[in-house]
């Protein structure tokens, strides 16, 4: 979903296949996915402007393009088009919401996927694939006189991990490596990667995949501090597929775009994680499946959180508004409703043998009287301990680390490896 593309094909609505309409589809990269068709869908000849600018969504759009793709647009909106009196036919414009490269479907909610394969760029740093081994070879004098680099195919089909988070489904955390020999073997590379598997015991529709798609992003962001979105998702039907001689089957890729919003513009340089799969690894089935379950109860606060780490060039209130109400609904839905001073109190408390939560009795008050400055634009008089500006900024970044600590326990990791992991990341937003 990071490259652009352009196509040319034929167009047209499930209920009507003989009525195909020529059109070229784009997709920019977390802008838009256009459909520009050179006519209409409707059959009268004598469209007006007034009923072409009253179209209505259309639910499925499907089409061959000039590579014999087959491709299904998905919640199609009028997004303008143009209608010339002195020509026979109107150009036509949907905005899409979904694309499918690879099959034609009839509604955004079959259920005819078994699995997917998910890129995330960041995954790969985060668990460390180790499908190449390298073997150094030595002359008399200590000196490297070979490199050998192998790969073992065996292996490298095995997950790393494979985790079941329901009944349902499936989490695997894959390896992945690719050759590229280049012309003439001058250049030959390897390239290794860790990717996202997730399989389903019964066939499931595009939305099952992006629900746990969506988990897995935010369990992600939360394990760097910065906001992931995925790169690339490719969906496979066990049904689907081509038979060598040999029977092994290759299974046909079916490639999803969409519009991914929220992606950041502001990118720091390096990705220090927070946590990393070897610091967890001996846990992570256990607070897999724990951020796969809790879903409803934990989502604002999690939306919060990453909502609170994204990189930004400015920092204003609101910033600290997003920590402290993440904080309160915390402690409402899992602590206890109580005054917002006895509830920094408690975690205060809780988190004592967390070395980076540190809150002085003068920041729980600023804490406090800022919450309520800022949330109801009170007289700046009736709340003394109000603080703006930089100072405001440096108990942000402090409440911040208190409301990691409440997710990271949430998920089910004890305070002294909390500790740990603070301790040894080098992410800024800790410092």
């Amino acid at each position: 979903m990071t490259e652009k593309f352009e196509c040319k094909g034929y167009w047209y609505l499930p209920s009507d296949p003989d009525n195909t309409i020529a059109g070229i589809l784009t997709y920019i990269p977390n802008e838009s996915i256009k459909l520009e068709l050179i006519g209409t869908f409707e059959k009268s000849t004598t469209i007006g402007i007034i009923t072409f600018d009253k179209r209505t969504s259309i639910d499925i759009i499907l089409g061959i393009t000039s590579d014999a793709h087959k491709i299904s647009l998905i919640n199609c909106h009028p997004g303008g088009g143009s209608y010339n009196l002195s020509c026979s036919f109107p150009i036509t414009r949907f905005s899409i919401q979904y694309c499918l490269d690879g099959i034609h479907i009839e509604n955004f909610k079959d259920k005819i996927f078994s699995w997917s394969d998910i890129t995330i760029s960041e995954l790969t740093t985060w668990c460390y694939p180790a499908a190449l081994e390298s073997v150094y070879g030595f002359s008399e004098k200590d000196k490297i006189n070979k490199i050998s680099v192998s790969v073992n195919t065996d292996e490298s089909k095995k997950p790393i991990i494979s985790v079941d988070v329901n009944n349902l489904t499936t989490l695997n955390l894959k390896k992945d490596v690719h050759f590229n020999g280049s012309e003439h073997h001058l250049n030959p590379t390897f390239k290794q990667s860790t990717f996202l598997q997730i399989q389903k015991s019964n066939k499931s529709s595009i939305s099952d995949f992006l629900s746990d798609i969506y988990l897995f992003e935010k369990f992600m962001s939360l394990a760097s501090l910065s906001t992931i979105k995925v790169a690339n998702i490719s969906l496979y039907d066990e049904e689907n597929y081509q038979e060598l001689d040999n029977k092994e089957k290759i299974f046909h890729q079916i490639e999803l775009f969409y519009v991914q919003r929220g992606v950041e513009t502001v990118k720091t340089k390096e990705l220090d994680f927070l946590i990393s799969f070897s610091q967890i690894q001996d846990i992570f089935p256990e607070i897999i499946r724990k951020w796969y379950s809790d879903t409803s109860e934990i989502i604002p606060i999690r939306a919060h959180l990453i909502q609170s780490v994204k990189n930004k060039n400015v920092f204003d209130s609101t910033d600290f508004l997003i920590v402290i109400q993440a904080i309160e609904g915390f402690c409402i839905r899992f602590r206890k409703e109580q005054s917002l001073t006895k509830e920094l109190e408690d975690l205060l408390n809780e988190f004592k043998d967390v070395d980076k939560v540190k809150l002085l009795e003068s920041e729980i008050k600023s804490a406090v009287d800022s919450r309520h400055y800022y949330s109801h634009f009170m007289n700046k008089s009736k709340k003394p301990n109000t603080l703006d500006g930089l100072e405001l900024y440096i108990l942000t970044k402090k409440l911040r680390i208190l409301l990691i600590c409440c997710l990271l326990n949430f998920i089910g990791i004890e305070n002294k490896r909390i500790n740990k992991l603070l301790n040894e990341s080098n992410n800024s937003k800790l410092e």
